[in-house]
């Protein structure tokens, strides 16, 4: 089974530049076709005040600011006390490289980095990123069965629907975990496991980091709440943090469907389709989704590059890509 999923591996990653140029390619036509007859209320875009755009940044970089301090837990489960310019550099290196370079070479910048500086090994980063998803995906479902369960019972009757989502990935999720920390022996037949299982393991030996790297997860939360709250406001549309958080929660699961470069397109599509459900337009909300889009990519262009220099991490390194493929 594991040759067969290997030679799977060999032929997607050969591959997957090409399929994810085409979707690519293909969801700037349609994105172009939906804008044609929408010039009226596309045009707000152009009228965004400089106090505007700098709010959207400031709250784009408390975003990466919360996810480096996610980071920089997860990597103290090793004893690596990170400096700031590493742990908030290291994320917006991997948030830029994620636009500029192939698939998953911002996590690959990251494993690299720390394998030259601290002798990180790759198998131990991969194992913690593994179990890191898990628990992510995990907090995310409990935080959103509590918002949507709440706007429920305010009266909003689409706060059912989400629920009922947020409590159907929350049991998959917890299944997950419960089949992989109990039934070790699935992890000699799928690597794949074996990560998940090393990366909970070493969230059990240290139940105090594990508790801040919840908190951590749930200070993300709250950021990229914030961020899509302000995208709302800056063009006039009045919707609650509550509901930003549940709409961000949503998106998160994006990340099963990152095909494209930046999960450019995907990312949107899962923006519009939520806000869609709380009684937004599609229009306002892609609306929203190409301004949050805009400004991460500014930001994160910016950022990355500086902190690439600083850190010096190169854009040529053919390590990154060798790395990106084993993970």
């Amino acid at each position: 089974m594991n040759k067969i999923l290997e030679k799977v591996k060999i032929i997607y990653n050969k591959y997957r530049w090409i399929v994810s140029s085409v979707i690519f390619v293909g969801l700037f036509l349609l994105l172009a076709i939906y804008m044609k007859g929408k010039g009226e209320t596309f045009s707000l875009l152009m009228k965004l005040s400089v106090w505007d755009v700098l709010l959207l940044a400031a709250v784009s970089l408390l975003f990466k600011f919360m996810l480096g301090l996610n980071f920089r837990v997860l990597i103290s489960f090793f004893n690596i006390k990170l400096l700031f310019k590493q742990w908030f550099g290291l994320t917006c290196v991997a948030a830029m490289a994620n636009y500029v370079l192939p698939a998953k070479a911002g996590v690959a910048a990251q494993a690299v980095y720390l394998k030259r500086t601290y002798s990180f090994k790759f198998t131990s980063f991969v194992s913690s990123m593994a179990g890191f998803y898990a628990v992510t995906f995990l907090v995310n479902s409990l935080s959103g069965m509590v918002m949507s369960g709440y706007i429920f019972m305010k009266g909003q009757a689409a706060g059912f629907e989400i629920l009922i989502f947020f409590c159907l990935t929350a049991l998959v999720t917890a299944l997950l975990l419960v089949m992989v920390y109990y039934f070790p022996k699935l992890s000699t037949r799928f690597k794949i496991i074996q990560s998940f299982l090393d990366g909970l393991r070493n969230f059990h030996n240290k139940p105090k980091l594990a508790f801040f790297l919840v908190l951590s997860q749930v200070g993300v939360i709250l950021a990229i709440g914030l961020r899509l709250l302000v995208a709302f406001n800056v063009i006039g549309i009045e919707i609650d943090l509550i509901s930003c958080m549940i709409i961000a929660l949503i998106t998160s699961f994006s990340i099963f469907i990152s095909i494209t470069p930046g999960n450019l397109g995907i990312k949107e599509a899962f923006i519009t389709f939520s806000s869609n459900i709380l009684g937004i337009s599609p229009d306002q909300a892609l609306m929203v989704a190409m301004i949050d889009r805009a400004v991460d990519v500014v930001i994160s262009l910016i950022t990355g590059y500086g902190f690439s220099y600083i850190l010096a991490i190169k854009k040529g390194d053919e390590q990154l890509s060798l790395v990106a493929k084993e993970i």
